[in-house]
C-alpha cells in the first residue's frame, strides 16, 4: 500500500517531489503553522505556510483553512525498539 507522506530529520522534510526546510513554527490552540521553504532537482519550489493539528500521539491532521471541510491524515510510524 502507498500513500501520500514525508520524513522529518531535525529542521528537514524529505518528501516524494523534493526536501523542505522548516523555518519556523508558531502554534495557535491545538492548531500548529509551520512555514517551509522547499525544492528539488529542478530548482525552488518556494516557500508556504502548512496548517495542522494533531487528532492524537500518532495522528496528524492537515488542514487547509480556504477550504473548509477539507483535510488530509497522516499516521506517524514508528521506528521498531
Amino acid at each position: 500500500m502507498y500513500g501520500p507522506g514525508f520524513v522529518i530529520s531535525g529542521r528537514k522534510i524529505e518528501q516524494a517531489f523534493g526536501e523542505c526546510r522548516i523555518e519556523s513554527m508558531v502554534n495557535k490552540n491545538n492548531e500548529t503553522y509551520v512555514r517551509i521553504a522547499c525544492g528539488n532537482s529542478i530548482g525552488s519550489l518556494g516557500q508556504q505556510v502548512v496548517p495542522f493539528r494533531w487528532i492524537s500521539e500518532d495522528v496528524a491532521e492537515r488542514f487547509f483553512p480556504a477550504l473548509e471541510g477539507m483535510t488530509l491524515q497522516y499516521q506517524r510510524c514508528r521506528a521498531p525498539n
